[in-house]
């Protein structure tokens, strides 16, 4: 690989050129009131009136939001869920390392454990090109530069999800009109026999770089309110799957995230997928339905729905970074009962619409797809020195 880099680059592994220091607990009942900025995985969750760190750091996801990279300018308190940067020596700049390790994309490098999270020294080990410091500075130039303009670009596609959540919500509000169904056909609880047969959370399967077999394990990091990334899904062997077979998921099967900053509370309806087949782990949760009662896509509206949302955010107990939603929460949540033409024709509706926004929003989309590529491709290109 030396060979292959321009002169005065080297490739080091990551641990040689700096330390992964963990944040320090600070529940949100102890901060005090000040202008240091509280950061937690996914940003800054508050602030306090001292620091740990007083100068220039990078702040990295360790738990919740696994990988996200912070750039920090000034004193900052990193709390337990993170790990914030110092440089071992002086042949690397911070904001060089900050672009590096968004090149590796750390997201990538989460632990298999139900609760999603890095270890550092996976992270140690993972290799990096180190140029010159004038060629760092070069790329730091560019890359800043570069960026700005990427954010007018993000800013937009914020704005375009901003409008079509406004519009799928007052859609998914419309169409269930929750008060009259609660009115007319009552209401009862989840884990109510006649509702469901099984509400439970996964296994913890034990698995790592196995190739694909056709087995995979869903996890938080998969599922999503408007899509679920069956294909890339972690890859099982049989064994695993025959090991926790109670665990297979069925055609229809209701999913929802128990844990997990930012993926806490998703839901969506699993899907058979011919090539291959599904267990669940502990992060998440399913309801198995009793389908001539309620249908699970009627279900999936009734929690996309303001009640619904709320329902849930209810339910969330935890400290910050180890949020959870327990199965006996799930099972005491009422909902109404119409009957089941009354459930068909709500969600047939509720199609009709989908599909029309989604005619109207292709062009959109293919915009915040080319959005989401944009980062990884511009800093391919810089840490190849092509730039």
């Amino acid at each position: 690989m030396e060979n292959e880099l321009p002169r005065g680059w080297e490739s080091k592994k990551l641990g040689d050129v700096i330390t992964l220091n963990y944040g320090k607990g600070l529940p949100k009942r102890d901060r005090k009131e000040g202008k240091v900025p509280v950061y937690g995985s996914n940003g800054i969750v508050g602030h306090n009136d001292t620091s740990v760190i007083d100068e220039d750091t990078i702040i990295v996801g360790r738990k919740g939001s696994v990988g996200k990279i912070h750039f920090v300018k000034g004193s900052s308190f990193p709390i337990d869920t993170t790990y914030y940067v110092s440089l071992n020596n002086k042949s690397v700049t911070l904001k060089f390392v900050f672009y590096l390790l968004k090149h590796l994309n750390l997201e990538e490098v989460e632990q298999s454990t139900a609760i999603p999270g890095i270890n550092r020294n996976n992270v140690y080990n993972l290799h990096a090109v180190i140029p010159p410091l004038e060629v760092q500075n070069a790329i730091v130039a560019k890359l800043d530069k570069i960026f700005e303009s990427y954010k007018i670009l993000r800013d937009e596609k914020e704005k375009v999800q901003k409008e079509n959540t406004k519009f799928i919500q007052s859609a998914i509000e419309k169409a269930l009109n929750l008060s009259e169904l609660k009115e007319q056909y009552g209401e009862k609880e989840l884990g109510d026999k006649e509702i469901s047969s099984w509400i439970t959370q996964g296994p913890n399967p034990k698995y790592d770089g196995i190739e694909d077999e056709g087995y995979k394990v869903l996890k938080t990091k998969d599922l999503y309110d408007d899509v679920i990334y069956y294909e890339k899904a972690d890859n099982i062997t049989k064994k695993i799957l025959e090991e926790f077979k109670k665990f297979e998921l069925k055609e229809g099967d209701f999913l929802i995230s128990l844990v997990g900053v930012g993926s806490i509370g998703k839901v969506n309806v699993f899907r058979e997928q011919k090539e291959n087949r599904y267990i669940f782990t502990r992060a998440t949760g399913i309801i198995r339905l009793n389908t001539k009662k309620i249908l699970p896509e009627f279900l999936y509206l009734f929690f996309r729905s303001l009640h619904g949302k709320k329902m849930i955010e209810n339910g969330i107990s935890g400290t910050t970074g180890q949020l959870v939603i327990k199965t006996s929460y799930i099972k005491s949540l009422k909902i109404p009962t119409p009957p089941l033409e009354i459930q068909s024709r709500i969600v047939e509706n509720s199609k009709k619409i989908f599909d029309q926004l989604s005619l109207i929003s292709n062009e959109r989309k293919v915009l915040s797809r080319n959005v989401e590529i944009l980062p990884q491709a511009i800093l391919s290109k810089a840490f190849k020195g092509e730039l």
